[in-house]
């Protein structure tokens, strides 16, 4: 196998110290490289691997001096390939820093890297094809061979080893993940109802879990054909004060309708939560993931609230995306997210949600994202993912030798039809000091428009936001 360590130092560059990543004396650890369970068996994805971040590690060390290079890196394998290896602890796909899947249908066996961030931020994680790994002609058109390159991948490893290189095989965990469809709750007196969709991307292992303050309420929950699920169906754990109904087989999709009855005379807290998984091996489910743009802030800077929807790593549109944050001190605020390509948001229609968080009062806050989708359809976006170079070609001995064309890749619309998701993200800190108001100014104006009639210039643009792209700005000054 040629070296493809170039392209894996650039797009590893773009990670940056990303988190879980650190940098211990001269060498970066806890690097997380990810196969999904999806990828069929085979060992030979596993030497690439090692071969790539071995050399990469090598070219690292040699071209800063002997400074910097790569120490420390784990693989964690799917639970249904075969063989010995370690046994992981809280690695997890959804933490892996490099992951191996199938083609991204916009940009085929490119590597790329993810962004949810806006230019200069880290990235999410880097992905790589098995077919990008095993074939060397995909090696020829985004790493050039370089005159150091060798085939044989245990000298590629014993360099590695000379510049003290550590690569662990771990076993992945359970292969299927639950999927947060619902999580809702109120204090309530009588009746607490509602309806939760069930789309045809999941149904498999559906849980509805009730959790009641005080005593259990009377609950029913109907499926789209009409039967019935009551008490006698579902686990009751008084010690935990929960009420669980597992729904065999796969779930009809569609919606299920729910209603709990509290018989107390005064209102008590009750939830629910609803899982589920993914209906089909060969239809992955939409998901949803929310962050933070930071984990603390002390108001010098607004705060981004980030919530990507995606099936198959393409961007679901038109999706009705609400930020719930609330803090340890009471203080909670709400926020429509935004796929506009304006204020926060960088690209539009890229299947990235955002808006700015400026009301900034202290405390440590929680983000919950709920997401409703009525229609829609899904497609490709190239905004947010920075690809490897395509090589046309390269000199060999004084000649150029071309490679093949790059691969066509076509991107059909797909609808997704209607679903619901809940996710959270991690809790961040506002620590402002005393005294100190934050002040944002207003967002900047992205759609100036001039049309000129006779000699009249006509100016249109959306105005935007008070504190960026919150509230109503009281005037617009204009300077020719």
């Amino acid at each position: 196998m040629a070296k493809a360590f170039a392209v894996v130092l650039l797009l590893f560059n773009a990670l940056g110290l990303n988190a879980g990543i650190r940098l211990d004396g001269n060498g970066y650890t806890d690097i997380l490289v990810a196969i999904n369970p999806a990828v069929p068996q085979n060992e030979n994805i596993i030497n690439q691997i090692k071969a790539m971040i071995t050399s990469g590690s090598e070219y690292l060390l040699k071209a800063l001096d002997n400074k910097v290079f790569i120490k420390d890196v784990k693989i964690l394998i799917p639970p249904n390939w075969r063989g010995s290896y370690g046994k992981a602890k809280r690695e997890t796909y959804d933490k892996a820093n490099i992951i191996i899947d199938s083609p991204h249908p916009a940009h085929g066996d490119e590597p790329y890297t993810k962004q949810m961030k806006g230019c200069g931020e880290e990235s999410e994680y880097i992905h790589f094809t098995p077919d990008f790994l095993l074939n060397d002609d995909l090696l020829n058109a985004y790493g050039p061979r370089d005159g150091e390159a060798t085939d044989d991948i245990q000298s590629c490893l014993q360099s590695a080893v000379d510049s003290g290189a550590i690569i662990n095989t771990i076993a992945l965990g359970p292969s299927a993940s639950n999927v947060l469809l619902v999580s809702t709750g109120s204090a309530a007196t009588g009746w607490f109802n509602g309806t939760v969709p069930i789309d045809r991307t999941v149904g498999n292992s559906t849980t509805f879990t009730i959790i009641y303050e005080r005593s259990a309420p009377t609950v029913y929950i109907q499926a789209p054909s009409g039967s019935v699920h009551d008490q006698t169906r579902m686990a009751h754990n008084a010690a935990t004060k929960t009420l669980t109904l597992n729904i065999p087989g796969t779930a009809e999709p569609g919606d299920w309708r729910y209603s709990f009855f509290n018989s107390e005379s005064s209102a008590q807290a009750m939830t629910l939560t609803v899982t589920s998984r993914a209906a089909r091996d060969n239809v992955p489910p939409v998901i949803v993931k929310a962050q933070m743009n930071q984990l603390t802030s002390d108001g010098t800077k607004p705060m981004v609230v980030f919530a990507e929807v995606s099936q198959n790593h393409m961007p679901v549109l038109g999706a009705k995306v609400m930020a719930t944050l609330q803090s340890d001190t009471g203080h909670s605020e709400e926020l429509f997210l935004l796929d506009n390509g304006a204020g926060a948001d960088n690209f539009k229609d890229d299947g990235i949600y955002s808006r700015y968080f400026t009301k900034l009062i202290n405390g440590r806050y929680s983000l919950k994202v709920q997401v409703i989708h009525q229609e829609g359809a899904i497609s490709g976006s190239h905004n947010r993912n920075s690809g490897a170079l395509y090589v046309p070609g390269y000199i060999v001995n004084g000649k150029v030798q071309l490679n093949s064309h790059k691969p066509p890749v076509s991107v059909q619309l797909a609808d997704v039809g209607r679903f619901t998701r809940t996710a959270t993200g991690k809790s961040f800190v506002v620590n402002v000091p005393k005294g100190v108001t934050p002040k944002f100014p207003p967002g900047k104006i992205t759609d100036l428009r001039a049309k000129i009639q006779v000699d009249t210039i006509f100016l249109s643009w959306t105005a935007p936001g008070e504190d960026f792209d919150l509230g109503t700005g009281e005037y617009c000054t204009v300077t020719l």
